[in-house]
């Protein structure tokens, strides 16, 4: 199906893991990936920065994925809907307010007090915008969100590792902080209990959207962290037959094997835009490896090559990218 969505939800929060050093490059150092996701809500909902003079860069220099996001919605005309997943900066800009606080790092306590306020919030979201067949595609902007992801899967029993923002994926420090999760909470046999104890708000947020669902099409748009998100929702027996997952050909490159272990092949789309066709170095180096995802980059880079050429859509992210230079 080719009907594009009608509207871009993105679920903005934060985790402490992403304070671990070395765990995401979601922001320029450990305490500046609190500020990211009111940045990317900025940035999606205004066009612009108003909480930092600079968009959120990563320590290597490359831009917020954000950016990216920006430029393919606008071609293909969605508005942004941000919701505050647990953000610890608020963003200058209209969002949803939940009164979530940021999720807690499920190595020294449980990760999410608010579980079962996040779950009320999507299911408030799904029965108000999944009416009369309304479509909605959802972004999220959460650093350290893939390894909440992969914890989450662990201590479900998987042995599945999530991708990364850092272009050489930090597995041995990953495993480290996930097994000493595992330790002071020990394997669960449900993913709700499995994502109070170790995830982030988004994965509930999401959920609670996901089950009120009845015959309308929801796009999950992002990487890993999406994907495993489907994968919760089809082991819930909620419905996943109109649920997708879009995201960037760089993700399938780094973690094809995980993305199709989790998501149904037939449900999954991917971006082909080749970045290298770029005028800035910044943009070129995303098809090295860096960052891969984020904001819901690829299910907007999708939904732009839906309706426009390579050109116009290099031009859009060009122009967007040199506005905030």
């Amino acid at each position: 199906m080719n009907r594009k969505p009608d509207i871009n939800l993105m679920i903005a929060g934060n985790t402490q893991i992403s304070l671990i050093p070395g765990i995401t490059s979601a922001g320029k150092t450990p305490d500046l990936t609190f500020l990211t996701p009111a940045l990317d809500s900025e940035i999606l909902v205004e066009g612009e920065c108003k909480s930092l003079d600079v968009p959120p860069m990563t320590p290597d220099g490359l831009p917020t994925p954000s950016l990216i996001a920006r430029a393919c919605l606008d071609i293909s005309g969605l508005e942004t809907l941000v919701v505050d997943g647990g953000m610890g900066i608020k963003p200058k800009c209209a969002y949803l307010h939940t009164d979530l606080n940021p999720a807690r790092d499920g190595r020294k306590e449980m990760a999410l007090p608010q579980a079962s306020l996040a779950v009320s919030t999507g299911r408030y979201i799904g029965k108000t915008l999944l009416k009369n067949g309304r479509s909605i595609m959802i972004s999220e902007s959460i650093p350290g969100g893939t390894t909440t992801a992969q914890s989450v899967l662990s201590l479900l029993g998987l042995d599945i590792k999530t991708s990364s923002s850092f272009r050489i994926n930090p597995t041995n420090l990953k495993s480290d902080v996930i097994e000493e999760m595992i330790q002071r909470h020990g394997i669960q046999n449900d993913p709700l209990k499995s994502i109070s104890r170790v995830g982030d708000y988004t994965q509930e947020i999401a959920l609670g959207i996901i089950s009120e669902n009845e015959d309308s099409r929801i796009v999950l748009s992002g990487g890993t962290q999406m994907a495993t998100i489907y994968y919760i929702a089809s082991s819930m027996k909620l419905p996943v037959d109109n649920l997708e997952v879009w995201t960037t050909k760089q993700v399938m490159k780094d973690s094809r094997k995980t993305m199709e272990y989790l998501v149904d092949p037939d449900h999954l789309r991917f971006s082909r835009t080749d970045l290298t066709k770029s005028r800035f170095d910044g943009i070129r180096r995303f098809e090295d490896g860096y960052v891969k995802e984020g904001a819901g980059m690829g299910g907007s880079m999708v939904l732009a090559e839906m309706e426009a050429s390579t050109e116009r859509i290099i031009k859009s992210i060009d122009d967007v990218y040199e506005s905030f230079m």
